[in-house]
């Protein structure tokens, strides 16, 4: 696999009695970047980053579509990240700082998927 065009998605889970502005609002202040309000037949009403931190980090309230892709309903909110562009080094840099970034939020944020070269399993099992 060629790392230098793989795509590294992280995805965590988000319980509690917070609602979605709360947790755009709590991002927005963490990682200082602003979310566009979305809204699709798919996901419902969603907020959206592209830019600074990575190609794309979406929080959407966990439905019945998330739920049917393996996405435990426990979670009230699915907050998903993507990195897709750029060089290597940069992608692993963002990835690392944001894993960094939430793994000290713990009692907010669960991480629920993973997706990097580091995180899948060798050729052949």
């Amino acid at each position: 696999m060629n790392s230098e065009n793989f795509t590294y998605t992280i995805v965590y889970g988000c319980s509690g009695d917070s609602d979605i502005e709360y947790i755009k609002n709590y991002l927005s202040d963490l990682l200082d970047i602003h979310f566009d309000k979305r809204s699709s037949d798919y996901l419902g009403s969603y907020y959206s980053h592209k830019g600074h931190f990575a190609d794309s980090i979406s929080i959407v309230e966990n439905s019945d579509s998330y739920a049917l892709n393996g996405f435990d309903r426990k979670y009230r909110f699915i907050i998903s990240i993507v990195l897709s562009e750029g060089r290597k080094k940069d992608k692993i840099s963002k990835y690392n700082f944001l894993k960094n970034v939430f793994a000290k939020k713990t009692e907010l944020f669960h991480l629920i998927g993973d997706s990097s070269p580091q995180s899948l399993p060798p050729r052949g099992l």
